[in-house]
């Protein structure tokens, strides 16, 4: 076989095998690309199921924002309602204890109006209640139960104390009208005859009592002069 022919006949068989490769390149690269498209389609699928995933927790995280604010208005609100309650109660409590306290100082005033009326009569009883009855009646209504007792024993012993002296002036006025009766049994017809002097021991310890005061010994003195001064002058215009 000469060298032409083998030349022929090699590159037929090149061919031949050339032919093979590209067939079998061809149905790799058929193959490849199709395997390539599934993945491709899988991947696809993938990313869909991905965004519908990601779709819906859009939609929920939308959803829990949404709650969130409403949940936020509603403590907002419900803090504002409750603020308001409380005020509305801390205004109603403060009236109730207004009227409480108006209630109590109306139901104390009675009871001191009642105990001053009551101590009234206790010391008109004792004979020392004054002329003005009012205006003693506005002092001890104020007082305790113990500056009561003690207002009432001094003005108690004022009163014995006046009504004392004054008995003296009476018994010194009696003993002045034995001798006045003495002098005019020996001096019948001489001269006017002056009615006697009368002292009232009522008038005399009322107005004492008037005085309000707790009298000491030298006004208590002072009556008891004042008492023999006009006996004496009675004596005296006899």
């Amino acid at each position: 076989m000469d060298d032409k022919l083998k030349k022929e006949i090699l590159a037929e068989v090149d061919k031949i095998f050339a032919g093979k490769k590209e067939d079998d390149q061809r149905k790799r690269t058929e193959v490849a690309l199709e395997e390539s498209a599934s993945a491709l389609e899988a991947l696809a699928s993938d990313l869909e199921s991905e965004r519908v995933k990601n779709v819906e927790l859009d939609k929920k995280l939308t959803a829990s924002e949404e709650a969130i604010k409403t949940l936020e208005d509603e403590k907002s609100e419900a803090s504002v309602e409750a603020e308001k309650a409380v005020k509305e109660q801390v205004k109603e409590l403060e009236a109730v204890k207004k009227e409480l306290t108006e209630k109590a100082e109306e139901l104390d005033n009675v009871k001191k109006d009642a105990l001053a009326t009551a101590r009234i009569e206790d010391l008109t009883v004792a004979g020392v209640a004054r002329n003005d009855k009012e205006e003693q009646s506005s002092k001890v209504r104020e007082m305790s139960e113990e500056d009561f007792t003690s207002y009432k024993e001094e003005l108690v012993e004022v009163r014995a104390s006046i009504i004392a002296e004054l008995k003296k002036v009476e018994d010194k006025k009696d003993d002045l009208k034995v001798d006045e009766s003495k002098k005019e049994e020996g001096s019948e017809g001489e001269g006017v005859k002056t009615p006697p002097a009368n002292i009232d021991p009522g008038a005399a310890v009322s107005a004492a009592m008037n005085m309000e005061i707790y009298p000491s010994d030298d006004i208590v003195a002072q009556y008891t002069e004042m008492g023999i001064a006009m006996a004496e002058a009675m004596n005296n215009d006899k």
